[in-house]
């Protein structure tokens, strides 16, 4: 998962995607600024500008507007 999320976020040109964690959340990542990815988490900044960590064992789905899904 790691890698499939900094592969998105180095996409040139960025093409936004969303992250549907298991309890049901879904967090859309609309610029590279909403997300950074570490060892074990990712940091996503929400829209009031709260910083969610989510782990990775936590992401159900990775998807992209052409409906390609990640996980």
């Amino acid at each position: 998962m790691k890698q499939d999320l900094t592969r998105l976020l180095r996409t040139t040109p960025f093409v936004p995607f969303t992250v549907k964690t298991g309890d049901g959340e879904v967090h859309a990542v609309n610029s590279v600024e909403r997300m950074s990815v570490g060892n074990h988490v990712c940091a996503f900044i929400d829209s009031e500008g709260l910083v969610l960590l989510i782990p990775f064992h936590a992401i159900d789905q990775v998807t992209t507007p052409d409906s390609e899904s990640l996980a």
